[in-house]
């Protein structure tokens, strides 16, 4: 069995910190076994070439005197090689000797590496020479006596000769697996961490539970992405061992995380900054176009075209994942920031802070991109989960416009709607200040969001030092009567009302009428 390295780095397959992933791998031998052929399909950095590894270590772990395992790389060998003398070069035997093999009764298991190197490109013949290859997988399929089990593990990218390359054999739908199926469970990735992280002795109990939680949400269970956080959290273990000083407490490592989790740049955003370096973003998110770009923001606002082909290349590239219920979302939340910082591309940030929440809440008002709104709802206002997205994203960059770098301006995830379960909408920290904002739409929920202000409500460990609520509602006749009730009973209750064209936006309170775009409503 031919070694080679792992395409993540420091994800061991031998020793006391291996992961030995065994309930991947025993599945995965049984769905051979039954099947004959496997394919797996995935971005770069997911893990692939460790797990190639793992099976043949669990192929021979079983001790089945008959099982021989072929393993190598097509990588492995010169440009000019073909299939039969890349066995020859990197396992030491001829394919006639392995067919030999398999013809005396002995249960062959090929597991090839980069088989996309084997491919058909166009109407070609297939690459490397492998027609020999793709016979042999054929007569695997075609032939149930055959003692031949064929595991292909290929890499795909962003570049347009991968939409050219083609597989010679029809292989089932169901032996076709991808990133989702290599991915970490949740209970790999804690054993990851157990084994892995250098600062895991401090984080006990809650602290643990939190830490393990963070790099759930940031990372989806990817594997290339799971070892990157990890691997930059290690150094910084490393480094404070080489000056002398103690290293980072639970505290320390849960912030970090969080703040990797956060759509707003920091001091130390370390985390993030090793995730966005990596071969799996270059290859995905890095090489889109400006329309791609566009098709990603609809995604962000909720609003997804399951039938796109950019929605498809996206999720092929493991930019988005399709859920159990039919949803397109973000395979993580590094990914969901890399495409937010990638649309909303660098806010420039004001020199100066308001004063008060109201002051902040007139400068952004007045800075939204009415006009970009309206493109982004383009399909109508019909749509709740479109609306209330579009509106979290428009006035986050606004406030983030109208507030200087030194202020943190804390958001819902994108693409939620308001009044996310557990935590605020917005939070805007000013020095030693903190304001809370939370948002409506045409007044739902408004008396329930007013109490979570209250002394003894959801908010009040937050310590807020002032709060408000903005309630979105589209213009209508018979409203404009309970806007001025709602807004004589709650102090802190702003309305923005709009039409249907965004030809006309006002912001009142209880006491002044602003208006920030067109005619004011009669």
């Amino acid at each position: 069995m031919n070694q080679r390295n792992a395409d993540v780095r420091e994800l061991s397959v031998d020793g006391e910190k291996a992961l030995y992933r065994e309930a991947l791998t025993t599945r995965l031998i049984d769905l051979l076994d039954r099947r004959g052929v496997v394919l797996f399909s995935s971005p770069p950095m997911t893990g692939k070439t460790a797990l190639a590894e793992l099976v043949c270590r669990a192929v021979v772990k079983r001790n089945h005197s008959k099982d021989v395992v072929v393993s190598f790389s097509v990588l492995g060998g010169s440009k000019n090689d073909d299939f039969k003398s890349l066995i020859k070069e990197n396992c030491g035997v001829s394919y006639d000797d392995v067919l030999g093999w398999a013809s005396q009764g002995s249960t062959v298991y090929f597991v090839v590496d980069e088989a996309q190197l084997l491919y058909r490109k166009g109407d070609a013949d297939p690459q490397k020479y492998s027609t020999p290859f793709w016979e042999m997988v054929q007569e695997t399929f075609s032939n149930p006596a055959c003692n031949i089990r064929v595991l292909m593990l290929a890499t795909y990218g962003a570049h347009p000769d991968y939409d050219l390359l083609s597989i010679p054999v029809d292989i089932p739908q169901e032996l076709r697996l991808g990133v989702e199926e290599l991915n970490f469970t949740p209970d790999e990735m804690k054993e990851y961490v157990d084994k892995l992280f250098l600062g895991r002795a401090c984080l006990q109990g809650d602290d643990l539970e939190k830490f393990q939680s963070c790099l759930w949400r940031l990372t989806g269970g990817h594997i290339g992405y799971c070892v990157t956080a990890i691997g930059s959290l290690n150094e910084k273990f490393k480094s404070s061992r080489r000056s002398g000083s103690l290293p980072p407490s639970a505290e320390t490592w849960i912030r970090l995380m969080e703040q990797a989790l956060k759509h707003e740049n920091h001091e130390d955003d370390s985390v993030f900054e090793a995730l966005n370096r990596l071969i799996a973003v270059r290859e995905g998110v890095k090489t889109l176009d400006s329309k791609e770009f566009e098709v990603l923001g609809r995604v962000l606002d909720g609003n997804v075209d399951r039938s796109d082909v950019v929605v498809k290349k996206c999720i092929r590239l493991g930019i988005l994942v399709k859920t159990v219920e039919g949803k397109i979302e973000f395979s993580s939340a590094a990914m969901r920031r890399f495409v937010l910082t990638r649309c909303i591309g660098r806010i420039q940030r004001a020199q100066d802070r308001p004063s008060t929440l109201q002051v902040l809440m007139l400068r952004a008002f007045s800075a939204i991109n009415y006009d970009n709104f309206l493109f982004t709802i383009r399909e109508g206002l019909s749509s709740v989960d479109l609306v209330e997205s579009a509106w979290i994203r428009e006035f986050y960059i606004a406030v983030s416009c109208c507030t200087p770098s030194g202020i943190s301006v804390s958001a819902a995830d994108f693409g939620a709607n308001f009044g996310s379960p557990g935590c605020i909408d917005f939070a805007v920290q000013c020095g030693d200040e903190i304001w809370g904002i939370e948002l409506l739409r045409q007044s739902s929920d408004l008396e329930e969001r007013n109490r979570c202000f209250a002394a003894d409500g959801t908010y009040s460990s937050l310590q807020l030092s002032d709060y408000c609520l903005i309630d979105f509602r589209l213009d209508s006749a018979e409203d404009r009567e309970l806007i001025a009730i709602d807004l004589a009973k709650y102090d802190k209750l702003f309305v923005v009302s709009y039409d249907a064209e965004m030809s006309s936006v006002q912001l009142r309170n209880g006491a002044s009428t602003w208006n920030l775009r067109g005619l004011r409503f009669a």
